[in-house]
C-alpha cells in the first residue's frame, strides 16, 4: 500500500494541518495513513500524557490507527533565550525541564523504540529521527506544517525543509511535499462556520504574512469531505475529533478552522539542483541547494531579518557568480530563484550561462522572497552559471535555486480527494437555517459558560500555577470568579474615565 504521513509539531495540529485531508486518507483503502508528532505538547507539563490521550482519541475519530501513529519526544519550546532549532547542537532543556526524549503513557517515543535509548535534546538528533522515519516509511506523500507563527512550527518546518533533499539525493526519491499553516487563515481565521453554505479558506491579509515565499493564488486547494462540511457542527466529523482536546478548548477553535476547501502549498521534490556540485566566486555556495528557502538566526523573534540561508556574494567579489555542476547531462525547462528576502537587499538582473555558450538574461525577480521562475528548454546540460549583474544593498543574494525539467502532476499520485471546484450552492431548507441559528447559540452559550464561567482544571492551572500543589479546585474556582469580577470592574471604570476626558 502507499503510505501518506502528516507531520505535526503538537497534539491538535492534526486537525489544523490535516484536517478533512487527513480524515479522507484514513479512510482509503489504497493508503496507509501516519501522524507525525513532533513534541510531547509538554509546555505545561502536567498536561502532556493526557493530551497525547486526546490525540489518540482525536486520530481514531478520524480514522488513524493508534499503530500508525508516531512519537518523537522532543520539548513543547525551550527555557533561555534560544529555540533549540537555532542551538549550537547543545544539549537543551525543554520548558517542562527536560532534557531528553521520554515516553508517555507507556509509549515509547521513536528513538527508544528503533534503538532502545533516549535522545538528548540536541538539534542533530532531530534531524536523525526525522531521517530515520522518512527513510523506514518512504512515504508517497509528505503532508508538514510550514513556517506559521509558533516557534515550535517554523522549526519542524524548516527541519524537515533540510533532512528531504539529502534523502531524495541519496535514494532518489521525490514525494508529493505539502506544507500548510495552521495559524494564518484556520486557527487565525475567520469565526465563519454558520454562514452556510460555508465559504472556502478566506486570507485575512491581501497576502501571506507569515512567509513571503508562497503567493495566495498558488494554493492548492482539495475539496472537503461531506462528513467534514456539515450544516450542523455537532455532525462535523472534525468537530468530534476536536471535542477531544479538551485541556486545548479546541472546539471553541474549530469554527475558524473549518472551511468548504482545505489550502496547502506544495513545494517540489523534483529539483535537479539537489543532485548538483555547486561551486561560487565567494559566499556560503551550500545555502543554494540546502532546501530551506527561507531561515532565520533566532525563530523567537517575529522581527528578526529571513536571511540565514541565503548565499550572499562577498562585496569585494567583482565576478558574484554561483555555478551548478551535474555529473551526468539533464534536461532544463524552468530554473526557479528566491531573492534574499530582506528589504533594500534587491537583485534586479542576472545572466544565466549553460555549459552550451547560450547566455539569458533574467530581470523578472521577485524582491519579497517568492519564487521567480525562468522559463527555457535546454538539453544535455551539464553546468549552469548564474551571475548578479545589477543589484543594491550589501546583502543582496539568492536564498534558493531551483531546476526542472519535469514536475510530477498530482493527478499522478492518485490522492484519495479530488481539487475544489466552485459549485452551485445546496439548497437549505429552514428547519435546517432554524436549527443552524439554534445550536449557534448554544454553541455560545457553552462557549461562556465552560470557558469564561466554569473553566476545567486544567484552564484554571494555567491562570493560577499555585495551584499544582493546592488541589482544592473550588478554591480556585472562586478565585477566578473573583479575579473576572475585579477586571470587569476595572474595565467599567476605565470606561467612565475615557467619558469624563471626553466630556
Amino acid at each position: 500500500m502507499k503510505k501518506v504521513l502528516f507531520v505535526v509539531p503538537h497534539f491538535d495540529d492534526e486537525l489544523l494541518v490535516g484536517g478533512s485531508l487527513l480524515y479522507d486518507f484514513a479512510h482509503s483503502k489504497e493508503w496507509e495513513t501516519y501522524v507525525l508528532y513532533y513534541t510531547n505538547g509538554d509546555y505545561y507539563h502536567y498536561e502532556a500524557a493526557v493530551r497525547q490521550k486526546e490525540a489518540i482519541s482525536s486520530c481514531e475519530i478520524l480514522g488513524v490507527d493508534k499503530n500508525h501513529i508516531i512519537y518523537m519526544g522532543y520539548g513543547d519550546r525551550w527555557k533561555g533565550e534560544k529555540h533549540i532549532y537555532n542551538s549550537d547542537d547543545e544539549i537543551m532543556v525543554s520548558f517542562s525541564g527536560h532534557d531528553q526524549t521520554y515516553s508517555l503513557n507507556g509509549i515509547d517515543e521513536y528513538c527508544f523504540y528503533k534503538h532502545g535509548k533516549h535522545n538528548d535534546y540536541r538539534i542533530s538528533n532531530i534531524y536523525k529521527d526525522l531521517t530515520d522515519i522518512l527513510t523506514d516509511l518512504f512515504p508517497e506523500v509528505i503532508v508538514c506544517v510550514d513556517y506559521d507563527a509558533h516557534p515550535d512550527h517554523k522549526a519542524l518546518s524548516l527541519m524537515m525543509d533540510g533532512v528531504l533533499p539529502k534523502i531524495i539525493t541519496q535514494n532518489n526519491y521525490t514525494p508529493l511535499y505539502l506544507k500548510k499553516y495552521a495559524y494564518e487563515c484556520v486557527f487565525r481565521g475567520l469565526d465563519d462556520y454558520y454562514i452556510y453554505p460555508h465559504r472556502p479558506t478566506i486570507c485575512l491579509t491581501q497576502d501571506l504574512v507569515s512567509s513571503p515565499i508562497y503567493k495566495w493564488n498558488d494554493r492548492v486547494r482539495f475539496s472537503v469531505n461531506d462528513r467534514c462540511n456539515t450544516p450542523l457542527i455537532k455532525d462535523n466529523v472534525l468537530f468530534q475529533a476536536a471535542c477531544k482536546h479538551k485541556t486545548q478548548l479546541f472546539k471553541y477553535v474549530s469554527r475558524k478552522a473549518f472551511n468548504s476547501d482545505i489550502v496547502y502549498w506544495r513545494k517540489h521534490t523534483e529539483n535537479l539542483a539537489y543532485f548538483a556540485e555547486i561551486s561560487g566566486t565567494s559566499g556560503i555556495k551550500e545555502y543554494i541547494n540546502d532546501g530551506i528557502t527561507i531561515d532565520s538566526p533566532d525563530i523567537t523573534n517575529p522581527v528578526v531579518a529571513l536571511d540565514a540561508s541565503t548565499w550572499i556574494p562577498d562585496k569585494s567579489d567583482s565576478q558574484k557568480l554561483i555555478s551548478l555542476q551535474w555529473k551526468d547531462p539533464v534536461s532544463v525547462k524552468q530554473i526557479t530563484i528566491f531573492e534574499n528576502p530582506t528589504e533594500n537587499n534587491n537583485i534586479y538582473k542576472i545572466k544565466i550561462l549553460f555549459n552550451n555558450r547560450k547566455a539569458y538574461y533574467f530581470s523578472d525577480i521577485h524582491h519579497d522572497g517568492s519564487s521567480s521562475c525562468f522559463n527555457c528548454d535546454e538539453k544535455e546540460i551539464l553546468r549552469i552559471d548564474i551571475t548578479i549583474e545589477e543589484f543594491e544593498g550589501e546583502r543582496a543574494g539568492l536564498s534558493e535555486i531551483e531546476v526542472f525539467d519535469m514536475v510530477t502532476p498530482l493527478s499522478k499520485y492518485n490522492l484519495p480527494v479530488g481539487l475544489y471546484k466552485d459549485k452551485e450552492s445546496p439548497k437549505i431548507s429552514v428547519w435546517i437555517k432554524m436549527a443552524s441559528k439554534i445550536e449557534k447559540l448554544i454553541f455560545l452559550f457553552d462557549q461562556l459558560l465552560f470557558e469564561k464561567l466554569i473553566p476545567s482544571p486544567y484552564q484554571l492551572r494555567k491562570r493560577f500555577p499555585e495551584m499544582n500543589k493546592d488541589k482544592n479546585y473550588l478554591k480556585y474556582y472562586c478565585k477566578n470568579i473573583i479575579k473576572r469580577v475585579e477586571n470587569y470592574k476595572k474595565r467599567r471604570e476605565k470606561k467612565r474615565n475615557e467619558v469624563s476626558i471626553y466630556l
